[in-house]
């Protein structure tokens, strides 16, 4: 369990950890570049994830996985919303996030049947094709990407903050270890407390930050943010532990633990396409509160 839990870990640490440094290339250089290379990225790694031999090739795999991941992810509301008018942009996010919801659902529902069939090399390359889809698409519909930005990108503060994010989800990761290696573990919590120092510094002195901390001081923001942090943190807990209990605890086949697990990214899609729908009428932060309900309910009824 401890080293299939690295090849998560390794993915999600790589893509959170270069979201803001990607998006930031991304206003300087155009976008849609950006999210087209994160596709070629992904494409390479899902081909080498599929024919990995051994646990460190996959892991690394998975770091470039997420670092492709981090490319689209980072560009991909710029791309969606520039195309549409401030008041259309509510709504157009919400079919963004229900597109999320959608594959969602239908990657744990495939891929429990291909598992099933063909391994779980089937995972990886299965996906391959459709990155590469995605990536003919951009090429033929050549979409705008929004005006650039002139500022410049700061290297130094891209790289604290990468490392500063890195550290904060290893030391999460290694919480449970601090009876066996106490020493280890302060020393994470150290670095990643001196990285964190060192990016603030960093931020306030630079003419073209890659993070605005002065948006923060907007206390609505920072409490909207810690909130979404802490929703987000929750909800990742049951992708990580529920698949062990479906197929070592539940007597379900591999399919039908797909199944289960593409329920909740089902129930995504739906509320993310009415959620942008009743935006102006009901209002974000009462959809935002009626949301956060939803996740304590159900993590307290699993």
């Amino acid at each position: 369990l401890k080293e299939i839990r690295w090849v998560v870990i390794a993915y999600v640490a790589t893509y959170a950890s270069l979201m803001l440094v990607f998006g930031r290339i991304g206003d300087l250089f155009g976008h849609a570049r950006v999210f087209a290379g994160g596709l070629v990225v992904c494409s390479i790694a899902f081909a080498i994830c599929s024919i990995a031999d051994n646990y460190h090739w996959l892991l690394a795999a998975r770091v470039l996985q997420g670092i492709g991941t981090a490319m689209v992810l980072s560009c991909g509301p710029a791309l969606a919303t520039h195309l549409y008018s401030e008041q259309h942009r509510p709504r157009i996010l919400g079919v963004y996030a229900m597109s999320f919801g959608l594959g969602g659902a239908l990657g744990p529902s495939l891929g429990g049947a291909l598992v099933d069939v063909w391994g779980w090399p089937a995972v990886f390359w299965s996906r391959l094709p459709l990155a590469l889809v995605a990536l003919i698409l951009m090429w033929l519909l050549r979409l705008p990407s929004p005006a650039r930005d002139s500022g410049r990108f700061d290297i130094g503060s891209a790289i604290v903050l990468a490392a500063a994010t890195v550290l904060f989800l290893l030391t999460v990761s290694q919480l449970e270890q601090f009876a066996a290696a106490p020493v280890r573990t302060l020393l994470l919590v150290g670095l990643t407390f001196a990285t964190t120092i060192g990016f603030i510094r960093m931020s306030r002195r630079a003419a073209s930050p890659i993070l605005d901390l002065g948006a923060f001081g907007i206390t609505s923001f920072a409490w909207i943010n810690a909130a979404n942090v802490v929703v987000n943190f929750t909800g990742f807990a049951t992708m990580l532990f529920v698949p062990y209990f479906l197929v070592r605890v539940s007597s379900l086949p591999l399919w039908q633990s797909g199944m289960v697990m593409a329920i909740g990214p089902l129930g995504m899609m739906i509320a993310s396409n009415l959620g942008g729908r009743m935006m102006h009428g009901v209002g974000a932060g009462r959809i935002a509160l009626a949301g956060a309900a939803c996740v304590a309910i159900g993590l307290g009824w699993m």
